[in-house]
């Protein structure tokens, strides 16, 4: 494994952000569109009787829909339905969508390009460093290049065995240890090896960094998207957003559950709260002073009220 230190990985070169937001962009546009040709074709599928119909007046890139649906009157069965019209911009509908396929899209392509241009690959071959640095030094007292190497080799060429007997070596679950063993295989691979090999790459980064460092940010994105879909909501409840023109409420709805859906996955990913390489002894020593700590605030209170009724 060729060694960078971890303040060199630290920075990043102009190139590989700027195709990285390039990817991101033609990823996004490649999505816009293939979801606005594929909503048409859904749409008539779905909604028989409705017509489905781009406003003449509006842009190839930035299109209008105008959508009829037949409303029938369930107290007269024969009397010819009525239609009813709605207005949907699908580009601002599509938009929080698009951007986060653009978004992983660009990420995973990253992963694979050279170290140089790859921006992900560069923040993921960071995060191995930072992990094999940290079980050098906690566990064997060492900061070198040549020991951290020897670590890795013995993580890759172990079996799930080996690997079960290097975890309690190392004071790490099993699965911290399998996840290492196939992000350091996926980082030595060839590169059409590394494509197939690229989720195991993705969730040791997620779980070895981006859940650790971003938790609070994401948990602050679902409460932005919260606020804005409340916002929208209120405007269409007071009026100000025609029946007609849905698009910022669709787009809103869109949004949150996006949102939702992707720190679900995050959360999936996340690390455990519970720490793996504590001792079950020194866990039961915490519980006991915890409680010792507790009986002797409730015998505080007790005695500060016993002293204000005696006075």
């Amino acid at each position: 494994m060729k060694k960078k230190s971890f303040i060199e990985l630290q920075q990043h070169n102009s190139i590989q952000y700027i195709l990285f937001v390039l990817l991101t962009l033609g990823v996004s546009l490649v999505s816009m569109v293939f979801l606005i040709r594929l909503s048409d074709i859904v749409f008539q599928f779905v909604f028989s009787g409705a017509t489905f119909t781009t406003n003449p007046g509006s842009s190839f890139f930035y299109p209008e829909w105008q959508i009829q649906l037949p409303i029938i009157n369930p107290a007269d069965i024969e009397e010819p339905p009525s239609l009813k019209v709605y207005f949907v911009e699908p580009v601002l509908i599509y938009l929080p969508f698009v951007l986060v396929v653009g978004f992983i899209g660009a990420s995973l392509i990253s992963m694979i390009l050279p170290m140089n241009i790859g921006l992900l690959r560069q923040k993921i071959h960071r995060v191995i460093v930072n992990t094999l640095d940290t079980i050098s030094i906690e566990k064997i007292g060492v900061h070198d290049d040549s020991t951290e190497n020897e670590i890795a080799e013995e993580i890759m060429e172990s079996d799930y065995r080996s690997l079960n007997d290097l975890a309690r070596k190392y004071g790490r679950t099993f699965d911290d240890m399998l996840l290492l063993h196939n992000v350091l295989i996926w980082y030595q691979a060839s590169f059409f090896s590394r494509i197939f090999r690229s989720f195991q790459a993705l969730r040791f980064y997620l779980k070895e960094h981006f859940s650790v460092k971003y938790s609070s940010t994401m948990l602050g994105l679902i409460y932005m998207g919260a606020a804005i879909l409340i916002i929208v909501i209120g405007l269409r409840g007071l009026q100000f957003i025609p029946a007609i023109r849905p698009t910022l409420i669709l787009s809103s709805l869109l949004l949150e559950f996006v949102l939702l859906f992707f720190y679900a996955i995050f959360l999936m990913f996340s690390k455990s709260e519970e720490d793996p390489t504590k001792n079950p002894e020194e866990t039961i020593v915490e519980l006991e002073t915890s409680e010792s700590l507790k009986r002797q605030k409730e015998i505080e209170v007790l005695y500060k009220a016993f002293s204000a009724k005696k006075k």
